[in-house]
């Protein structure tokens, strides 16, 4: 095991007090028990039929991979699908959006023992890993299972990119354990390289947000009659603090609209 792993796995252990509060208050505020079970790599679906696996993490990760899912099913009509997630969010906006026949479970926390209960339950003939998630222990067990590891639409933060040394040495030897990269920008799959990718196995795809041919549609301008300003991807307390600012300044905005976009759609 290396330096790094030692040192995640340590750290894992001392946070798994408050992993656990934090589950367990996420379940009991949307009432969704099964999110705190299934994080834990318990009461999981033991699946026989070799499913397809796509973990998208965030609900725009999810609303990206929806075309790809659809195509999935068209192309591979025989073969099953399960998405997870990590949230009540994402769980019912998959719910909404995804085939009826799509199952989504819950993405087990970066333990090794839930991790190991999730693949074994699953049995996955490959894995779809939409855009920024790296974990260690995940991919660790997914490669002693020699399942395919594919991460699509791949980007890379700057926190990522600039993160601590040790780090950067976890994220490299993570990154061996993928079979392919498909990034979505050119400076994306240099950075998968400089981090540790073999570069064999990146390679560039592009931004897959943009493969559906419903997109064009959802993306054209509204003519809102007037000059707005557009406060996106906020959080909490947020919008409160732009009111009274937008207030403050009554008179320079005098004929415009504020738009505000919360970060959460629950919100």
């Amino acid at each position: 095991m290396s330096k790094g792993l030692f040192r995640y796995r340590l750290l894992l252990r001392l946070l798994a007090p408050l992993i656990l509060i934090f589950n367990a208050w996420q379940a009991a505020r949307s009432g969704e028990w099964r999110l705190f079970r299934q994080r834990l790599g318990t009461g999981l679906p033991q699946r026989t039929d070799a499913p397809l696996w796509l973990h998208a993490a965030s609900v725009g990760e999810l609303i990206a991979a929806q075309p790809l899912i659809v195509a999935l099913r068209e192309r591979f009509p025989h073969i099953p699908i399960v998405v997870t997630t990590v949230t009540p969010t994402g769980a019912a906006l998959a719910q909404q959006r995804l085939p009826t026949d799509v199952q989504h479970i819950y993405l087990p926390m970066d333990w090794p023992g839930a991790t190991r209960r999730f693949l074994c339950a699953i049995k996955p003939r490959a894995a779809l890993i939409m855009e920024t998630e790296l974990w260690p222990n995940l991919f660790a067990n997914i490669a002693q299972q020699n399942i395919p590891l594919i991460i699509v639409n791949g980007r890379l933060s700057s926190r990522s990119r600039d993160t601590a040394a040790w780090i950067k040495k976890l994220y490299a030897i993570t990154l061996k354990k993928v079979s392919a990269i498909l990034a979505r920008s050119a400076d994306d799959a240099n950075a998968y390289i400089q981090l540790g990718a073999t570069a064999d196995k990146v390679h560039l795809l592009g931004n897959i947000k943009w493969a559906s041919a419903n997109n064009a549609a959802e993306t054209q301008a509204i003519d809102l009659g007037r000059p707005y300003v557009l406060a996106a991807s906020t959080h909490d307390n947020e919008e409160e603090q732009l009111a009274h600012i937008w207030k403050e300044m009554a008179q320079q905005t005098q004929g415009r609209l504020l738009i505000i976009a919360p970060r959460h759609p629950q919100r």
